[in-house]
């Protein structure tokens, strides 16, 4: 089985956002890509959905793929990134539902420290070389 995400690494003043799960690992907000939807407008989406933060996408960052297993099946994963910078509203309200308990935008080194997926901080890294361009 096949899936396909889109998520954003968001900055802010300089800051990162990152959310931070249930079980205690941080991560970048990304999630599924919808039925006729874009990777681009799913990755602002889901931004939203688990930051409460609108974000405009920028520059498109890379992708990472890997594997894992849910229900005894084996799911094959590539995640989409985009460099977002937020529009209009900074107020955080982590998605409950989706499992995270806060959202926060921290300090550049603070973020690669914190995220537990070396892909995440590598878009991260990305994401900060790219937005002087």
């Amino acid at each position: 089985m096949y899936e396909r995400s889109a998520g954003g690494v968001v900055i802010n003043d300089d800051k990162v956002l990152i959310l931070k799960r249930k079980n205690g690992g941080w991560v970048l907000p990304k999630g599924r890509i919808e039925k006729n939807e874009t990777k681009r407008q799913a990755a602002q989406r889901e931004v939203f959905e688990e930051s409460g933060i609108k974000a405009k996408p920028s520059k498109y960052l890379g992708y990472s793929k890997y594997n894992f297993y849910a229900n005894n099946n084996l799911i094959r994963k590539t995640v989409y990134y985009y460099l977002m910078h937020t529009c209009l509203t900074t107020n955080l309200k982590a998605q409950q539902e989706e499992g995270f308990v806060k959202a926060c935008f921290v300090e550049y080194k603070k973020a690669l420290e914190l995220l537990i997926h070396n892909s995440e901080r590598t878009m991260v890294v990305n994401a900060y070389k790219l937005r002087k361009d």
